[in-house]
């Protein structure tokens, strides 16, 4: 359960969330009046009260109550895939070589046609590339498996 005050909400009833304890799945998105929070849904929240809920929330004209319910759906997908990429030692190499470069802040990386699936930040989403290339992120770190 979360609260958030928006001016449209930015999740929808159904869709999936990426988040640092994995894939949160979004059972409901309504927009609700203050007076409708209860103790058990602040508790839900992570709220010891309804005023703690409400007073970390900005209130400026223009915006919404929203209570958000969600499940924990999942793992991260882009973990299995980063583990899942299979480099050899020239593959490695050119990675190192680039990666220790300042002027550049990302490289594409080529991801074997085994591994199923294009993560968020590929070449495709950021205008760049082909699809299949993972875009390294900024001052050219890899990712661990990469190392």
């Amino acid at each position: 359960m979360a609260f958030r005050s928006w001016r449209r909400p930015t999740v929808v009833q159904g869709g999936t969330l990426r988040s640092p304890v994995g894939v949160l799945r979004i059972d409901e998105v309504a927009a609700i009046e203050p007076k409708e929070v209860s103790l058990v849904d602040a508790r839900l929240a992570g709220f010891e009260t309804v005023d703690a809920v409400l007073a970390g929330l900005p209130t400026e004209p223009g915006r919404r109550l929203y209570r958000i319910r969600f499940h924990l759906e999942g793992d991260d997908p882009r973990i299995a895939l980063r583990t899942a990429a299979e480099l050899d030692a020239d593959d490695r190499g050119r990675i190192g070589r680039v990666g220790r470069s300042r002027a550049k802040r990302s490289v594409l990386v080529r991801i074997r046609p085994e591994v199923q699936g294009v993560p968020p930040r590929s070449a495709t989403n950021a205008g760049r590339g082909r699809a299949g290339s993972v875009v390294v992120g900024e001052g050219g770190r890899l990712p661990d498996t990469l190392r």
